[in-house]
């Protein structure tokens, strides 16, 4: 029979051993605080932000994503960018740092206590519209956070993406406790701003999510803060825009329509942008039964065939343009189809706008628009057999169309202009002299000169139709017409003389005369 007394000090020390173990797991994984703090609260302001996360003690976070306020962007090309290699060996230029690092670290019996490092702006990898890395050095070692940057396609915001934050130091067990980033507005080796708040003064609501490696589940946590001062903001968008093309500019014809919207720097972003075409420029209504249904719209399945035109949108935030395709899509019975815009990679935002027709002509307007840094935003519209539009009038013959738009920003400023647009296919005519003489002979001659208009391109025939009264004799026509093309004469090959008073002269390439 075994003794009672081992037995008990067994239980003992098993209890002993899980409490202990539990001690050091500490409470179930939460985010404890959560906190994201401009220096300054002023719309569009170039504010320090820091972002602060902490958890309970003992606690192995692992994936952490902060989803910042739409419009708090941050400029990648504000400073240069270090390499993964530079990186990974601490080595990143000084001109780099775009901010600072600070966590509570622990490493039982060995380390307890707030680390600190500094953040580096790095280089992208693969679609990535940026890349941050922390480098934070503790008594044990260095520890290396890289921080992926995506932009979401809802409202354009950013997103801040920690994945698999290092759990060993030393080969022993590290837990983190707290973390601390802080973004530099104008960063000291910056050519320009790193940060930007939001330009509406609506409350910017940020999310926090994280899991850790002993529990999948999310959990999160959100922060505030309210943007102030929204009417110091400059705020004056300016449109321009084009319409027609060589061959597509007579009544019935279908022709292109560009529109360019452009903004300067420092200014409220757009949340809304209303553009009114002429008149003249008119739905093509047989067309619209190519219209892609909105459930399709809604999930980018939209056929080629209600594909209308093409954007391209420029921002200080991204290398290259964004890129994108537009679509007719159906807004219900009864409503004219309005136009969606699908952006590609890296922001992949659909953008729906309403068509309205009115007095002054075709309105389209998209609201919505994400408070985001845009230099520039173009909307070509195909012409031609696939075209959305139709000319009620002759567009050479017309006087010139005006655009108008109107613009709302997120500051809540708005701003209107009107603008001729560009008409495109028009040739200048020519510069005609003609002079008919001996006319009571019965032999008249004429002299005519042609030369094509200044900017215009160069003539390659030129046609002559006689008075009624005067007989053409085709036959006689090699011998009596003689023609210069500048100083170099045309052989009687390059000249024709029709019986109906026809003449034609073909004229050789790049001649103006």
């Amino acid at each position: 029979m075994m003794p009672r007394m081992p037995l008990r000090a067994g239980f003992l020390t098993l209890a002993l051993v899980l409490l202990a173990a539990a001690a050091a797991h500490g409470a179930g994984f939460d985010v404890t605080a959560f906190e994201l703090t401009p220096s300054s609260t002023a719309a569009g302001a170039q504010a320090d932000v820091t972002i602060a996360t902490s958890f309970p003690p003992n606690q192995q976070p692992r994936n952490v994503t902060f989803h910042l306020p739409p419009g708090l962007a941050g400029d990648p090309f504000a400073t240069r960018r270090c390499s993964e290699q530079d990186y990974r060996a601490d080595a990143c230029a000084a001109a780099t740092e775009v901010g600072t690092v600070e966590a509570k670290a622990k490493v039982i019996g060995l380390l307890d206590q707030t680390v600190a490092g500094k953040l580096y702006n790095l280089v992208p990898a693969g679609a990535e519209p940026a890349r941050l890395g922390a480098v934070i050095s503790t008594p044990l070692g260095k520890l290396f956070i890289p921080t992926t940057i995506n932009a979401r396609a809802s409202d354009g915001g950013l997103d801040s993406v920690v994945t698999n934050l290092p759990t060993k130091l030393l080969g022993l067990d590290l837990y983190t406790e707290r973390m601390s980033f802080k973004l530099q507005g104008r960063p000291a080796g910056g050519s320009g701003p790193f940060m930007r708040n939001p330009t509406s003064c609506k409350p910017a609501t940020s999310t926090v999510e994280a899991t850790s490696y002993d529990d999948p589940a999310v959990k999160t946590k959100t922060s505030s803060f309210t943007p102030t001062d929204c009417g110091a903001l400059p705020f004056e968008p300016h449109i321009s825009g084009s319409v027609g093309r060589n061959g597509l500019t007579a009544r019935q014809a279908k022709p292109p329509v560009s529109t360019v919207i452009t903004q300067g720097a420092e200014q409220a972003g757009q949340s809304s942008a209303t553009v009114t075409l002429p008149p003249i420029v008119a739905p093509d209504l047989a067309h619209l039964g190519r219209a892609c249904p909105a459930d399709k719209a809604a999930v980018r399945a939209c056929p080629a065939s209600s594909k209308v035109g093409t954007v391209t949108a420029g921002t200080p935030l991204l290398a290259a343009p964004l890129t994108g395709d537009v679509f007719l899509v159906a807004r219900g019975l009864g409503a004219l189809p309005g136009l969606t815009i699908q952006l590609a990679d890296p922001i992949p935002l659909r953008l729906d706008g309403t068509v309205a027709l009115t007095p002054q002509g075709l309105k389209t307007t998209f609201t919505g628009l994400p408070d985001v840094p845009l230099a520039s935003f173009r909307l070509d519209l195909s012409g031609g057999p696939s075209g959305a539009f139709i000319l009620g009038s002759d567009l050479c013959a017309a006087p010139p169309p005006t655009l108008a738009a109107a613009f709302a920003g997120h500051s809540g400023a708005q701003f209107a202009e009107s603008r001729p647009m560009a008409v495109l296919g028009c040739t200048p005519p020519p510069k005609v002299a003609a002079k008919i003489a001996r006319l009571r002979t019965g032999k008249p001659t004429i002299r005519l000169s042609v030369a094509a208009a200044d900017g215009a391109p160069a003539l390659r025939e030129v046609r002559l139709l006689l008075p009624d009264k005067l007989h053409a004799k085709p036959k006689r026509a090699g011998r009596g017409a003689r023609a210069k093309a500048g100083t170099v004469k045309l052989p009687r090959s390059a000249i024709r003389l029709t019986r109906h008073g026809e003449l034609r002269l073909a004229l050789p390439e790049a001649r103006a005369h």
